[in-house]
């Protein structure tokens, strides 16, 4: 899957869910407060997700470094691993079995700090990471830019990773 846009539970209502196994997305449930109430992690929205199936939430997070708030990818009951643009590049052999794999930085959220700028390095641009979900799904989320206009509707996403995804998706947004 390429091209998706996830938002903020922060900021919306819908798309800010994903289950990286059926790669199906969801909004903030009714039966929960608001997440500026309850909070990302609290046990109620983890329970939540895993009664849903979902892994990874969108949240805004704001960095104790910078003060500046951030989109980013929360996992949820999952393993996910930073990998640089080089474990990136050597996945073919570690599938092959020739390498481990890179499991070294394990992360708590997924936050992308390498933008990619157009047009440079489009197949290992951004941010990449490894996961396991709770089901054991492993794959690969290359995060690349944060999108801040969710209501354009002339946009198109494009993935350059034609190495790890079996067609070239375009989404509209």
């Amino acid at each position: 899957m390429a091209g998706w846009v996830i938002q903020s539970a922060h900021e919306s209502k819908q798309r800010c869910f994903i289950d990286l196994d059926t790669m199906r997305e969801g909004g903030w449930p009714t039966s929960l407060p608001p997440v500026d109430k309850i909070g990302v992690d609290s046990p109620e929205v983890l329970a939540w997700a895993r009664k849903q199936g979902y892994d990874v939430m969108g949240i805004t997070y704001t960095s104790p470094e910078t003060g500046k708030p951030t989109y980013c990818l929360k996992p949820l009951d999952m393993q996910v691993w930073k990998i640089t643009p080089q474990e990136h590049r050597d996945l073919p052999d570690a599938m092959a079995g020739h390498k481990a794999y890179p499991q070294s930085h394990p992360v708590d959220l997924m936050i992308l700090q390498h933008e990619m700028k157009r047009p440079f390095d489009r197949k290992y641009g951004g941010d990449a990471f490894l996961f396991v979900t709770r089901e054991g799904t492993a794959g690969l989320l290359r995060m690349t830019t944060q999108v801040t206009d969710t209501d354009n509707p002339t946009a198109e996403a494009y993935s350059g990773d034609e190495e790890f995804t079996p067609h070239r998706l375009l989404s509209r947004r």
